[in-house]
């Protein structure tokens, strides 16, 4: 007889890996929009030169996933989060773009000549650390409690609310513009805070 309804068509999501805490199945799910894995950490196993964009759905991810592929996107609908949490570190040893997540911390290692560091709409409750080289590392619209700046290399920070900046290497080169910051400090490289509304939490508002 006639074939039945197979079911809905879902080209053009070929080359997403699909994260959901609610239906999702590492042992089982392959990353499709209709099987998705459960964690972070497993969507990123599956990441390989045409599948490089993970989208992350709602809910906890309680994991520390780390970014080792050159161009991965790490996404969640939404600004600031639209309720993705990753209760961890997130880290990165590459060029990458991480988008609209909350996580605990994030850490760049990435080396010079690695690519492009993006954050964009993100809020990290812990601290971002930036110990690595990268050439460029860009924030926008990022809410930070706290960044350490240990790095070579230029990091431009633009809007948000990157607060408790501290820059500590002789060759790195901080720009943070229409933001609104609380109590800087500048040890050792460049620091330029422009167009800002800068607080003190203690005694100076700029060290």
């Amino acid at each position: 007889g006639p074939q039945g309804n197979t079911g809905t068509s879902f080209l053009g999501y070929d080359y997403e890996i699909h994260v959901s805490q609610v239906d999702g199945n590492d042992t089982t799910g392959n990353g499709d929009l209709l099987t998705p894995v459960a964690s972070i950490t497993k969507a990123l196993t599956l990441v390989d030169s045409q599948r490089k964009t993970i989208i992350v759905h709602p809910g906890t991810y309680t994991e520390s996933p780390s970014i080792t592929t050159q161009y991965t996107t790490l996404t969640g609908p939404g600004l600031i989060g639209g309720n993705i949490v990753i209760s961890g570190t997130v880290s990165t040893n590459t060029g990458c773009t991480i988008s609209g997540i909350k996580m605990t911390n994030l850490t760049v290692t990435t080396p010079s000549g690695a690519g492009n560091v993006n954050i964009l709409n993100c809020e990290v409750s812990g601290t971002f650390t930036k110990s690595s080289n990268a050439d460029y590392t860009v924030l926008r619209l990022c809410d930070l409690t706290s960044a350490s700046i240990t790095g070579a290399g230029l990091l431009a920070i633009f809007g948000g609310n990157p607060n408790f900046i501290t820059v500590n290497n002789a060759s790195a080169n901080v720009i943070v513009k229409s933001a609104v910051t609380v109590s800087p400090v500048l040890t050792a490289g460049a620091l330029s805070i422009v167009d800002c509304v800068v607080g003190a939490a203690v005694t100076n508002a700029v060290t």
